[in-house]
């Protein structure tokens, strides 16, 4: 009996330090949460001021007119200045996945069809993850495929359907040459993607924006149509490797930001029409490589160089080249997951 007892204090001991030695940790999780959270706050405010300080000494005293030449962003920023250009390693390793899905097609329509579909899909999915959305992939596709109701939050079941629509009228242009790409086509596919948001959407922004947490000026307002004007006609004539070209984009329009929300689903799905007009499939950004994503672009932002950014679209062209590679293997619309 006294032994009984002696175990029972034991174990009661220990389960009352153990509970405390749990609720210590939690409150000390808590606290860390709160002196992040704290330093997010502090960040941004300071990030916020650079950003407003840097547009009044830039843009203060200075016409209307001689903004929006778009010379005074395009000094600052470098825009078009930093180019990123791919080694012949990168380039062959590519090439030789497109090339060897080239010597074995046609594969049956079905198949491309189903393939195509699936990465379209997939980048719905992914591109609306990457800015915030709750669907997962699964969702995804019930709300595109079929008439079944899901529990989720209305708007991203609409951005789901806009990024859908969007992402057919680029199905429409895919065959459309290079260099008859128009501002027009940019504008149809954001009044989609911006589906929950219709007196922004199809329109360049009027007002400024800024970059959480990031000291990265975007362009005026009055700069961007000169600005998009320009990035649309190097599109139209630049002989970059196709896949040089889809990273510089992305950094230009990224950098110029020309729509008030939107802009990154916007920037993806164009790099897509690029890789599909230049015979590289479906471009469907990971979410899984979300962070690595991110932190390739801030580094754009911070050292002014594009390498790890171009080494992450490389990557996501093998990622996308490799389901079409084991189509052509089992002769089946492999699953994209």
């Amino acid at each position: 009996m006294i032994i009984f007892t002696c175990i029972i204090t034991v174990l009661s001991i220990f389960v009352w330090a153990r509970r405390r030695q749990v609720r210590m940790e939690r409150q000390k999780n808590v606290a860390r949460s709160g002196e992040i959270l704290m330093e997010l706050l502090a960040d941004d405010e300071d990030c916020k001021e650079w950003v407003d300080n840097r547009i009044k000494q830039l843009y203060s005293s200075i016409s209307d007119e001689d903004i929006r030449s778009g010379n005074i962003f395009l000094r600052e920023s470098k825009a078009f200045d930093v180019t990123f250009k791919s080694s012949q390693e990168l380039r062959e390793r590519v090439d030789i996945m497109k090339n060897k899905i080239d010597k074995n097609c046609p594969l049956s329509k079905d198949i491309v069809n189903n393939v195509s579909n699936k990465l379209g899909i997939y980048l719905n999915y992914s591109s609306n993850a990457i800015e915030g959305s709750a669907l997962s992939l699964q969702e995804t596709e019930l709300v595109l495929l079929s008439n079944e109701p899901i529990k989720a939050i209305p708007g991203n079941i609409i951005d789901a359907i806009g990024h859908q629509h969007a992402y057919q009228e680029l199905l429409k242009i895919v065959t459309k040459p290079r260099d008859n790409f128009i501002i027009e086509d940019i504008l149809n596919m954001h009044k989609y993607v911006m589906l929950n948001r219709p007196d922004i959407g199809g329109k360049f922004r009027e007002g400024f924006v800024r970059i959480k947490r990031r000291k990265v000026l975007t362009a005026h307002p009055l700069e961007i149509p000169t600005l998009m004007d320009q990035l649309i006609k190097w599109v139209q004539s630049t002989n970059d490797h196709p896949l040089d070209m889809i990273v510089n984009f992305h950094a230009r329009f990224v950098r110029i930001h020309p729509f008030e929300d939107g802009n990154g689903r916007m920037v993806r799905l164009l790099c897509c029409l690029f890789s599909m007009q230049s015979g590289y499939s479906v471009l469907s950004f990971d979410v899984k490589r979300k962070n690595e994503y991110f932190e390739s672009i801030k580094n754009w932002e911070d050292n002014n160089n594009l390498n790890s950014f171009g080494e992450f679209v490389f990557k996501e062209v093998e990622r996308t080249l490799s389901i079409y590679e084991k189509s052509i293997l089992f002769r089946s619309a492999y699953m994209v997951e």
